[in-house]
C-alpha cells in the first residue's frame, strides 16, 4: 500500500489524487496565514472542511474589488460586515484595515455610513420608494 495515495501502487485512482490535492492545498493556505498573520482565521478553518468551498471563497475574495487599493476594499468590507451584523468581520477586518494603514477615523467614518445607509435603507423599504435618483434623472450620460 503506497502511503501517499492510499492505494497499491498500480492501482491509483483520481478521487484519491482529488484528495491529495485538497489536503496540499489547505496545507498551504494555513502555512500562507501562519506566514502573514501568525494564524488561520476560524472562518477558514471552518470553510476548509470543504475544500472546493474555501477554494471559492478563497477565489471571490481575491477578485472580488481586485480593481480597488487595499484601504479601500477593507473599509467597505467593514461597513458591510456591521450592516450585516457580523461582529466577527467587522473586528477582523478593522484588523487588516489597521494593517493596511486606515485610520480610527476612517474606520469610524466607514461605520457612520453604513448606519446613515442602514437607516435609509430600511426607511425607504419600509415606504415603498420608487428609484427617482438615478443617473439619468441627474443628467449623466450612462454607458450601455
Amino acid at each position: 500500500m503506497d502511503a501517499h495515495t492510499g492505494t497499491t501502487r498500480g492501482n491509483f485512482h483520481p478521487k484519491n489524487a482529488l484528495r491529495m490535492l485538497k489536503t496540499a492545498f489547505w496545507g498551504c493556505w494555513r502555512a500562507i496565514c501562519r506566514v502573514v498573520a501568525n494564524m488561520v482565521p476560524e472562518t477558514y478553518q471552518a470553510m476548509g472542511r470543504n475544500g472546493a468551498f474555501l477554494d471559492a471563497a478563497l477565489n471571490l475574495s481575491q477578485a472580488a474589488g481586485n480593481n480597488l487599493e487595499a484601504k479601500t476594499k477593507e473599509l467597505i468590507a467593514i461597513a458591510v460586515s456591521a450592516a450585516n451584523g457580523c461582529d466577527y468581520c467587522v473586528v477582523a477586518h478593522r484588523a487588516l484595515a489597521l494593517k493596511q494603514g486606515v485610520t480610527e477615523e476612517e474606520i469610524s467614518g466607514a461605520l457612520e455610513v453604513a448606519a446613515m445607509m442602514s437607516a435609509f435603507n430600511t426607511f425607504n423599504k419600509a415606504i415603498g420608494l420608487e428609484n427617482d435618483v438615478t443617473p439619468e434623472a441627474l443628467g449623466l450620460a450612462v454607458e450601455a
